[in-house]
């Protein structure tokens, strides 16, 4: 849909459940946790760009893009994402609406994720993340459990005194 150099298509609100690949209500369910994480936007003419605050495309160019950020590949996340099934496209959207909870730094979801010490992190506990993403916590940690990146868990989950953490690998 036009993500490319030089092309003059863009992806329209009416273009993204297609893209998802997401059943009605999921897709619904999705775009509003990434309206409300402003992790996308949607123009007044109904294009859909992606927040530039939490992704770039192409070269960082400023000390403070690179200390607050995480390097992401755009083609293998597509590849991956258009490899699996339809119906595992749930499961991969709890990878997308986590991110924004990714700590720049020790890769565990927080609510401070631009925090370097890691005594200051304010953790994000499975049962606290069930409520945010509105979740029954067992499904959620066992669907968290079942997301792959090439055979390799992509999320690893820690139990603590305090509750599960949730780190990504």
């Amino acid at each position: 849909f036009g993500n490319l150099k030089g092309s003059k298509a863009r992806i329209k609100e009416k273009n993204l459940r297609e893209i998802l690949k997401l059943g009605r209500s999921e897709y619904f369910n999705t775009k509003k946790i990434l309206l409300e994480k402003e992790l996308i936007i949607i123009t007044g003419d109904g294009l859909v760009k992606v927040n530039p605050k939490y992704c770039k495309k192409g070269k960082i160019t400023s000390r403070k893009q690179l200390k607050e950020s995480v390097r992401m590949f755009e083609e293998g996340f597509k590849r991956l994402y258009n490899q699996v099934s339809s119906t595992e496209h749930k499961k991969y959207s709890l990878f997308i609406k986590i991110l924004p909870y990714v700590n720049f730094y020790h890769n565990v979801l927080c609510n401070n994720p631009t925090e370097k010490d890691i005594e200051k992190i304010d953790v994000v506990t499975i049962s606290e993340l069930a409520k945010i993403l509105n979740v029954n916590q067992t499904r959620l940690k066992n669907d968290l459990l079942k997301i792959t990146i090439n055979d390799e868990l992509a999320v690893g989950l820690f139990i603590k005194k305090d509750g599960t953490h949730i780190y990504v690998n």
